[in-house]
Protein backbone atom coordinates (compact mmCIF):
# COMPACT_ATOMS: atom_id res chain seq x y z
CA UNK A 1 0.00 0.00 0.00
CA UNK A 2 1.75 3.16 -0.66
CA UNK A 3 1.09 5.89 1.17
CA UNK A 4 -0.24 9.71 0.59
CA UNK A 5 2.17 12.57 0.46
CA UNK A 6 -0.15 14.08 3.66
CA UNK A 7 -0.65 10.75 5.16
CA UNK A 8 3.65 10.48 5.69
CA UNK A 9 3.70 14.12 6.78
CA UNK A 10 1.03 13.14 9.56
CA UNK A 11 3.46 10.17 10.71
CA UNK A 12 6.38 12.31 10.70
CA UNK A 13 4.53 14.90 13.21
CA UNK A 14 3.55 12.41 15.24
CA UNK A 15 7.15 10.91 15.53
CA UNK A 16 8.34 14.08 16.29
CA UNK A 17 5.60 15.02 18.58
CA UNK A 18 6.67 11.73 20.30
CA UNK A 19 10.77 12.68 20.54
CA UNK A 20 10.38 16.20 21.34
CA UNK A 21 7.67 14.95 24.54
CA UNK A 22 10.25 12.50 25.67
CA UNK A 23 13.14 15.38 25.38
CA UNK A 24 10.85 17.74 27.33
CA UNK A 25 10.29 14.78 30.23
CA UNK A 26 14.01 13.74 30.37
CA UNK A 27 15.02 17.60 31.16
CA UNK A 28 12.10 18.08 33.59
CA UNK A 29 13.56 15.42 35.49
CA UNK A 30 17.15 15.65 34.76
CA UNK A 31 17.68 19.49 34.91
CA UNK A 32 14.79 21.75 34.63
CA UNK A 33 12.73 19.55 36.84
CA UNK A 34 15.18 19.27 39.74
CA UNK A 35 14.28 20.71 43.05
CA UNK A 36 16.09 20.89 46.79
CA UNK A 37 14.27 20.04 49.51
CA UNK A 38 12.95 23.01 52.01
CA UNK A 39 15.89 24.11 54.02
CA UNK A 40 15.29 22.68 57.56
CA UNK A 41 15.76 19.13 56.08
CA UNK A 42 19.67 19.65 55.34
CA UNK A 43 22.77 19.27 57.92
CA UNK A 44 20.98 16.56 59.85
CA UNK A 45 20.05 12.51 59.87
CA UNK A 46 16.53 12.08 60.96
CA UNK A 47 13.40 10.29 60.08
CA UNK A 48 10.84 12.36 61.37
CA UNK A 49 7.26 10.89 62.04
CA UNK A 50 4.02 12.62 61.38
CA UNK A 51 0.44 11.58 60.82
CA UNK A 52 -2.17 12.43 58.59
CA UNK A 53 -2.73 15.90 59.78
CA UNK A 54 0.96 16.68 59.83
CA UNK A 55 1.12 15.73 55.81
CA UNK A 56 -1.79 17.89 54.83
CA UNK A 57 -0.38 20.98 57.11
CA UNK A 58 3.48 20.35 54.80
CA UNK A 59 1.24 20.17 51.33
CA UNK A 60 -0.73 23.47 52.41
CA UNK A 61 3.01 25.42 53.15
CA UNK A 62 3.56 23.98 49.57
CA UNK A 63 6.77 22.05 51.16
CA UNK A 64 9.50 20.24 49.13
CA UNK A 65 10.26 16.99 51.37
CA UNK A 66 10.83 13.41 50.65
CA UNK A 67 8.57 10.95 52.65
CA UNK A 68 8.87 7.41 53.88
CA UNK A 69 5.66 5.53 53.63
CA UNK A 70 5.86 2.34 56.19
CA UNK A 71 3.99 -0.47 57.93
CA UNK A 72 5.07 -0.71 61.56
CA UNK A 73 6.60 -4.23 62.73
CA UNK A 74 6.60 -4.96 58.78
CA UNK A 75 10.44 -6.86 57.74
CA UNK A 76 9.65 -5.25 54.66
CA UNK A 77 9.39 -1.95 55.75
CA UNK A 78 12.50 -2.43 58.06
CA UNK A 79 14.84 -3.17 55.48
CA UNK A 80 13.84 -0.34 53.51
CA UNK A 81 13.77 1.82 56.04
CA UNK A 82 17.48 1.22 56.58
CA UNK A 83 18.21 2.17 52.98
CA UNK A 84 16.53 5.46 53.22
CA UNK A 85 18.71 5.89 56.96
CA UNK A 86 21.68 4.86 55.05
CA UNK A 87 21.10 8.06 52.54
CA UNK A 88 19.95 10.11 55.20
CA UNK A 89 23.69 9.68 57.45
CA UNK A 90 25.48 9.77 54.08
CA UNK A 91 23.82 13.03 52.63
CA UNK A 92 23.12 14.54 56.02
CA UNK A 93 20.00 15.36 55.17
CA UNK A 94 15.80 14.63 56.73
CA UNK A 95 13.10 12.60 55.45
CA UNK A 96 9.60 12.57 56.86
CA UNK A 97 7.75 9.22 57.22
CA UNK A 98 4.39 8.36 58.25
CA UNK A 99 2.76 4.95 58.63
CA UNK A 100 0.67 3.30 55.87
CA UNK A 101 -2.46 3.47 58.14
CA UNK A 102 -2.45 7.28 57.83
CA UNK A 103 -2.66 7.46 54.20
CA UNK A 104 -6.38 6.32 53.55
CA UNK A 105 -7.08 10.21 55.86
CA UNK A 106 -5.02 12.16 52.89
CA UNK A 107 -4.95 12.30 49.11
CA UNK A 108 -2.31 9.85 49.02
CA UNK A 109 -4.49 7.33 49.09
CA UNK A 110 -4.77 7.88 45.21
CA UNK A 111 -1.06 7.57 44.71
CA UNK A 112 0.66 4.90 47.28
CA UNK A 113 -1.51 1.71 47.05
CA UNK A 114 1.28 -0.53 48.64
CA UNK A 115 3.84 -0.25 51.37
CA UNK A 116 6.29 0.97 51.98
CA UNK A 117 6.68 3.69 49.53
CA UNK A 118 8.63 6.67 49.33
CA UNK A 119 7.03 9.75 48.03
CA UNK A 120 8.80 12.82 46.57
CA UNK A 121 6.85 15.98 47.01
CA UNK A 122 7.77 19.52 45.43
CA UNK A 123 6.20 22.64 46.72
CA UNK A 124 2.88 20.51 48.18
CA UNK A 125 2.89 18.77 44.57
CA UNK A 126 3.56 14.78 44.62
CA UNK A 127 6.33 14.24 42.12
CA UNK A 128 6.86 10.65 41.73
CA UNK A 129 6.65 8.03 44.45
CA UNK A 130 7.67 4.44 44.58
CA UNK A 131 5.60 1.27 44.01
CA UNK A 132 6.28 -1.67 45.89
CA UNK A 133 4.22 -4.09 43.46
CA UNK A 134 6.31 -2.82 40.38
CA UNK A 135 8.98 -4.79 38.81
CA UNK A 136 10.94 -1.69 37.75
CA UNK A 137 11.32 -0.11 41.28
CA UNK A 138 12.78 -3.45 42.72
CA UNK A 139 16.64 -2.56 42.77
CA UNK A 140 15.40 0.53 44.60
CA UNK A 141 14.10 -1.26 47.42
CA UNK A 142 16.91 -3.39 47.67
CA UNK A 143 20.12 -1.47 46.83
CA UNK A 144 21.19 2.02 48.46
CA UNK A 145 23.19 3.15 45.53
CA UNK A 146 19.54 2.44 43.30
CA UNK A 147 17.68 4.43 45.47
CA UNK A 148 20.43 7.43 45.84
CA UNK A 149 19.87 7.52 42.23
CA UNK A 150 16.41 7.35 42.20
CA UNK A 151 16.48 9.97 44.49
CA UNK A 152 18.72 12.15 42.85
CA UNK A 153 17.21 11.94 39.40
CA UNK A 154 14.70 14.57 40.68
CA UNK A 155 16.26 15.99 43.76
CA UNK A 156 19.36 18.25 44.58
CA UNK A 157 21.26 17.56 47.42
CA UNK A 158 23.23 19.83 48.80
CA UNK A 159 27.34 19.01 49.40
CA UNK A 160 28.93 19.73 52.62
CA UNK A 161 25.50 19.80 54.42
CA UNK A 162 26.58 18.05 57.06
CA UNK A 163 27.05 20.12 60.25
CA UNK A 164 24.84 18.45 62.95
CA UNK A 165 24.70 15.79 65.16
CA UNK A 166 23.23 12.36 63.36
CA UNK A 167 21.08 9.86 65.37
CA UNK A 168 23.75 7.11 65.48
CA UNK A 169 26.16 9.79 67.07
CA UNK A 170 23.75 10.58 69.90
CA UNK A 171 23.69 8.65 72.98
CA UNK A 172 21.62 5.95 73.68
CA UNK A 173 19.54 5.44 76.82
CA UNK A 174 19.99 2.21 78.34
CA UNK A 175 17.67 -0.63 77.40
CA UNK A 176 15.94 -2.31 80.38
CA UNK A 177 15.89 -5.72 80.85
CA UNK A 178 13.63 -7.90 79.40
CA UNK A 179 10.10 -8.15 81.66
CA UNK A 180 6.63 -9.85 81.51
CA UNK A 181 3.82 -7.65 83.10
CA UNK A 182 1.52 -10.50 83.06
CA UNK A 183 1.84 -14.97 82.42
CA UNK A 184 0.53 -15.77 79.03
CA UNK A 185 -2.79 -17.70 78.92
CA UNK A 186 -3.02 -21.01 77.16
CA UNK A 187 0.81 -21.42 77.34
CA UNK A 188 1.89 -24.35 78.76
CA UNK A 189 5.16 -26.69 78.99
CA UNK A 190 5.14 -30.03 77.47
CA UNK A 191 8.66 -31.86 77.79
CA UNK A 192 7.61 -33.64 74.81
CA UNK A 193 6.82 -30.89 72.65
CA UNK A 194 8.69 -27.32 71.53
CA UNK A 195 6.76 -24.05 72.04
CA UNK A 196 6.56 -22.52 68.82
CA UNK A 197 6.20 -17.91 69.18
CA UNK A 198 4.62 -16.85 66.43
CA UNK A 199 4.30 -13.26 65.95
CA UNK A 200 2.21 -12.06 63.01
CA UNK A 201 0.31 -9.14 61.59
CA UNK A 202 -2.94 -9.04 60.37
CA UNK A 203 -2.65 -7.91 56.60
CA UNK A 204 1.01 -8.92 56.33
CA UNK A 205 1.23 -11.08 53.24
CA UNK A 206 4.64 -12.66 54.46
CA UNK A 207 2.93 -13.87 57.26
CA UNK A 208 0.09 -15.37 55.85
CA UNK A 209 2.44 -17.44 54.01
CA UNK A 210 3.39 -18.59 57.13
CA UNK A 211 0.16 -19.12 58.75
CA UNK A 212 -0.36 -21.88 55.68
CA UNK A 213 3.00 -23.73 56.46
CA UNK A 214 2.25 -24.41 59.88
CA UNK A 215 -1.40 -25.56 58.95
CA UNK A 216 0.17 -27.83 56.00
CA UNK A 217 2.64 -29.45 58.43
CA UNK A 218 0.40 -29.81 61.74
CA UNK A 219 -0.59 -33.78 60.63
CA UNK A 220 3.04 -34.67 60.45
CA UNK A 221 4.66 -32.67 62.77
CA UNK A 222 1.60 -31.61 65.19
CA UNK A 223 2.72 -33.97 68.25
CA UNK A 224 6.39 -32.53 68.20
CA UNK A 225 5.37 -28.91 68.76
CA UNK A 226 2.70 -26.39 70.21
CA UNK A 227 2.07 -23.48 68.01
CA UNK A 228 1.53 -19.96 70.33
CA UNK A 229 0.13 -17.03 67.70
CA UNK A 230 0.56 -13.48 68.83
CA UNK A 231 -1.06 -10.75 66.12
CA UNK A 232 0.94 -7.57 66.69
CA UNK A 233 -0.42 -4.69 64.78
CA UNK A 234 -3.29 -4.36 66.04
CA UNK A 235 -2.29 -5.21 69.49
CA UNK A 236 -0.23 -3.44 71.23
CA UNK A 237 0.05 -5.72 74.56
CA UNK A 238 1.52 -7.87 71.50
CA UNK A 239 3.77 -6.54 69.82
CA UNK A 240 5.09 -5.49 73.97
CA UNK A 241 5.49 -9.43 73.88
CA UNK A 242 7.38 -9.63 70.78
CA UNK A 243 9.84 -7.00 71.97
CA UNK A 244 10.61 -8.62 74.97
CA UNK A 245 11.03 -12.04 73.46
CA UNK A 246 13.49 -10.43 70.92
CA UNK A 247 15.07 -8.53 73.46
CA UNK A 248 15.94 -11.85 75.46
CA UNK A 249 16.65 -13.83 72.78
CA UNK A 250 19.54 -11.02 71.79
CA UNK A 251 18.06 -10.02 68.62
CA UNK A 252 17.34 -6.88 66.63
CA UNK A 253 13.87 -6.79 65.91
CA UNK A 254 12.94 -5.84 62.45
CA UNK A 255 9.42 -6.40 62.19
CA UNK A 256 7.04 -9.73 61.66
CA UNK A 257 6.95 -12.24 60.95
CA UNK A 258 8.92 -13.11 63.64
CA UNK A 259 9.33 -16.78 65.26
CA UNK A 260 10.90 -18.74 68.26
CA UNK A 261 11.41 -21.80 68.23
CA UNK A 262 13.44 -23.13 71.01
CA UNK A 263 16.63 -21.63 71.04
CA UNK A 264 15.87 -20.77 67.56
CA UNK A 265 14.33 -17.52 65.47
CA UNK A 266 13.50 -16.40 62.52
CA UNK A 267 13.17 -12.90 60.88
CA UNK A 268 10.97 -13.55 58.56
CA UNK A 269 9.93 -16.20 56.30
CA UNK A 270 11.44 -16.85 52.95
CA UNK A 271 11.43 -20.21 51.56
CA UNK A 272 14.55 -22.08 52.96
CA UNK A 273 12.88 -21.12 56.78
CA UNK A 274 10.51 -23.80 56.01
CA UNK A 275 12.96 -26.52 56.07
CA UNK A 276 15.00 -24.47 58.81
CA UNK A 277 12.07 -24.41 60.71
CA UNK A 278 11.43 -28.46 60.97
CA UNK A 279 15.01 -29.19 61.76
CA UNK A 280 14.78 -26.65 64.23
CA UNK A 281 11.44 -28.59 65.69
CA UNK A 282 12.89 -32.09 65.35
CA UNK A 283 16.08 -31.23 67.31
CA UNK A 284 14.67 -29.43 70.21
CA UNK A 285 10.79 -31.33 70.62
CA UNK A 286 12.10 -32.96 73.76
CA UNK A 287 13.31 -31.26 77.02
CA UNK A 288 13.59 -27.91 74.94
CA UNK A 289 14.89 -24.50 76.05
CA UNK A 290 11.91 -22.17 76.65
CA UNK A 291 12.30 -18.36 76.70
CA UNK A 292 9.12 -17.67 78.27
CA UNK A 293 9.54 -20.58 81.24
CA UNK A 294 13.27 -20.52 81.25
CA UNK A 295 14.00 -17.08 81.38
CA UNK A 296 10.85 -14.45 81.23
CA UNK A 297 8.20 -16.11 83.33
CA UNK A 298 10.82 -15.38 86.40
CA UNK A 299 11.26 -11.89 85.93
CA UNK A 300 7.17 -11.60 87.09
CA UNK A 301 6.77 -9.52 89.79
CA UNK A 302 9.99 -8.54 90.37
Amino acid sequence: MTLKRWQIGVAIGALVAVLVGLGVGLWLRFAGGKFEFDDNLYGRAELMEIDAAGYDELVAKKASFGLLVYQPLCTTSYDFTQIVTAVTEAEQVSFYQIPFSQLKETALAEVVKYYPSFVLVREGEVVDALDAESDEDTAIYKEQTAFYDWLTGYVTLREGAASGETGADSEEAAEDEPRLEAQLENVTYDAEKVNVYFFWGDGCHICEREWKFWESVETEYGDYFTLNAFEVWHNDKNAELMETFAAAMGDELTGVPYTVIGESTFKGFPEDFETQMLEAIKEQYQDSFDVYFDELIGTIGQ
